[in-house]
């Protein structure tokens, strides 16, 4: 089993022992939290650590911080596989011009190493796919999926698009789902996370993996397959 998208530094110790058997893309927040991402995955070999200051930190990211958060993937980059969780939003902060500097900034990373990104979307997908295309990205995974206007574009883009177990009550999430290219598709948690009374946790992943089998008649070795396919890039 794969996950395309958690925090795994927030996980206990003893959580992270009952998903050594699942593959998790592990993002992160800023450089305290890849740090801590890093140090768990020399313990658990089945932690894939992506390198990302979330757009909800934009305030963090002055000018030395992002010369020390650079500085610090390029001696480490051996063990970063990519870059996330970036990208921008509209819905719960300001400061949209800010946020897309620092984006900027990490799509550049992804660029110069050839990193897949794991991209925050929420209320500014229009924005973040216009800079996506402006540096000419290709390897992306559009996290939380939950805008089918967007759908068409995903497809021609052949962005990958990950999806979690609030498919059982998002509509739109489903409908995202449902029209999306199932060479595209990819499970996530997004855990540890409440979310209108479910609990999101890479310990569920197989619960949302049989949500998507059927709602789009895609098996495991499909998605598995996807999952393989966006880390190929280095």
């Amino acid at each position: 089993m794969f996950d395309a998208h958690a925090h795994v530094y927030e996980y206990s110790l003893e959580e992270l022992e009952k998903i050594k058997d699942i593959k998790v893309i592990c993002v992160t927040e800023d450089l305290e939290s890849l740090k801590k991402s890093l140090e768990l995955a020399e313990r658990f070999d089945n932690l894939i650590v992506f390198a990302g200051i979330h757009p909800w930190n934009y305030k963090l990211a002055n000018e030395k911080y992002l010369k020390k958060f650079e500085e610090f993937i390029d001696k480490n980059i051996d063990k970063i596989f990519g870059i996330g969780e970036v990208g921008l939003d509209r819905i719960f902060v300001k400061e949209i011009e800010k946020q897309k500097k620092i984006f900027e900034f990490q799509v550049k990373i992804a660029k110069e190493y050839n990193l897949p990104l794991n991209v925050h979307s929420a209320g500014a997908l229009k924005d973040v796919l216009k800079i996506l295309q402006k540096f000419k990205i290709e390897k992306v995974n559009i996290h939380w999926f939950s805008n089918p206007n967007f759908v068409k574009q995903i497809n021609e883009l052949n962005y990958f698009a990950s999806f979690n177990q609030t498919l059982e009550i998002k509509e739109n999430h489903k409908k995202c789902l449902e029209l999306i290219n199932e060479n595209l598709v990819l499970i996530e948690s997004d855990g540890p996370y409440n979310y209108k009374n479910i609990y999101l946790h890479t310990l569920n992943i197989k619960n949302t993996c049989e949500i998507v089998k059927k709602l789009k008649e895609i098996d495991e070795n499909k998605i598995a397959n996807n999952f393989k396919e966006y880390l190929k890039s280095r």
